[in-house]
């Protein structure tokens, strides 16, 4: 099966069980993107190719966090989304912090090649880390002010018009400090291509979830409760 349809995939099944999932008054709205930025710690250092070009795997789970970001402006409003993001980041630092210290532990031989192989996927910089953990506060405390300033102008109306633009927004100032601070230094070709790809994903996916957006609407929901 092809990168492509892989990530396609992905895509889909993670929008369709969320917007299937937050259908029911649910005490757990910073799950869906803490597990989304877990899999990008994991997963980030897969470098995969899409329709020939150099990409991140982790692009992917990046634009499925932000698109709950947006589900939780929708139907929980700005304070809930603020707190989930700010919930998010707290776990993923101490995810982060706990994996770094367990890994530092040596190991008995027989469980070497699980620790090489431990190390290999935990060991990043802590330049990196910090980068990404930044890049996410940022442009989702962004996102969340751009996002209800535009439902704002448009009297809480043209949903796609503030996804999309805020969305571009969003990716765009994510793109640019992540790969500041964790690349500064190696600024090649590969890492322009690895930016500009990413940010075409992410794009993508924010156009793919406008859908699921609307989605949400069909079906009352009483149960969504606004701060």
């Amino acid at each position: 099966m092809s990168a492509e349809l892989i990530l396609f995939s992905i895509a889909i099944f993670e929008l369709i069980f969320l917007t299937l999932l937050y259908k029911k008054k649910n005490n757990f709205l910073s799950a869906p993107i803490i597990v989304n930025l877990i899999l990008i710690s994991i997963l980030g250092a897969k470098m995969i190719y899409v329709f020939g070009f150099k990409a991140n795997a982790g692009n992917i789970f990046y634009g499925i966090a932000t698109f709950f970001v947006f589900f939780l402006l929708e139907h929980y409003g700005a304070k809930t989304a603020t707190r989930a993001v700010w919930v998010s980041f707290l776990f993923i630092a101490l995810f982060m912090i706990l994996a770094q210290m367990t890994i530092s532990i040596t190991g008995v031989p027989e469980t070497k090649k699980m620790e090489e192989a431990l190390h290999a996927v935990f060991s990043v910089s802590l330049r990196i880390a910090l980068a990404s953990l930044l890049a996410f506060l940022v442009s989702q405390t962004v996102n969340i002010n751009v996002y209800q300033r535009l439902k704002t102008w448009t009297k809480n109306r043209h949903l796609w018009l503030r996804v999309n633009v805020s969305n571009i927004i969003t990716q765009l100032i994510d793109s640019i400090i992540f790969f500041s601070v964790a690349f500064i230094t190696v600024l090649s070709s590969d890492v322009v291509e690895l930016i500009l790809t990413g940010f075409v994903i992410k794009v993508a996916v924010g156009l793919l979830s406008t859908v699921f957006l609307y989605i949400s609407y069909l079906s009352s929901h009483p149960h969504f409760e606004k701060e």
